[in-house]
C-alpha cells in the first residue's frame, strides 16, 4: 500500500526476470536453491497485488469474471510453460533458452503492468474504483431477457464491462 500496488507488482516481474537469467549462469546445483526462493519472492509479491487491485478496481459483480481473466492465462502458462520449455530445449539444442524465453515473457508482463498503470493514470489518475453505468433495471439477466426491449442496453453494458477485463 506504501509503494503502490503497480510498483509491487513490476518489482515482482522484474525479480522474475532476473531469477531465469541467474540460473544460466550458475555452475552448482546448490545455487538454484536461493534463486527459486528469489521467484517465489516475486510471485509472492505478483499474487496477492493483483488480487488486491482486482477487489479494488473491479466492482463485486465482475470479480469473479476479472480473477478469471487473471487466473486462467496465469495457470496455462504453467501447464504450457514446462513442455513449451522442453520443445525450445530441443528446438535449440541448448536448454538455457527456455530460461532466456521465461524472462523474456516475464519481462513483457512488467512492461504490460507498467504500460497499464500509466494509462490507468491518464484516465483518472488513481487506482479508485472504475465509474459504474447506471444498472438496468429487473432482475438478473435470463435467457429469455436478453431478447427483450432491453437487450441492446445490455449489450451496451457488456460493451463497457470489456473494459474492464482488458485492464485486467
Amino acid at each position: 500500500d506504501k509503494w503502490g500496488r503497480s510498483r509491487v507488482a513490476v518489482l515482482g516481474l522484474l525479480l522474475g526476470t532476473i531469477s531465469p537469467v541467474l540460473m544460466t549462469l550458475v555452475r552448482n546445483w546448490e545455487l538454484f536453491i536461493p534463486l527459486r526462493a528469489l521467484d517465489g519472492l516475486g510471485v509472492a509479491l505478483v499474487w496477492p497485488t493483483v488480487m488486491a487491485l482486482i477487489g479494488e478496481k473491479v466492482p463485486a459483480e465482475d470479480r469473479a469474471q476479472a480473477m478469471s481473466a487473471f487466473n486462467l492465462p496465469y495457470l496455462g502458462g504453467l501447464v504450457l510453460g514446462m513442455s513449451a520449455g522442453l520443445q525450445i530445449g530441443h528446438v535449440t539444442g541448448d536448454n538455457r533458452y527456455a530460461f532466456y524465453t521465461s524472462s523474456l515473457l516475464l519481462l513483457t508482463g512488467a512492461l504490460c503492468v507498467t504500460v497499464m498503470a500509466f494509462w490507468d493514470r491518464r484516465r483518472g489518475g488513481h487506482w479508485g474504483p472504475p465509474v459504474r453505468p447506471a444498472a438496468v433495471p429487473g432482475a438478473p439477466v435470463a435467457v429469455a431477457e436478453v431478447l427483450s426491449r432491453n437487450w441492446w442496453h445490455r449489450v451496451g453494458e457488456l460493451r463497457r464491462r470489456q473494459a474492464t477485463l482488458l485492464h485486467m
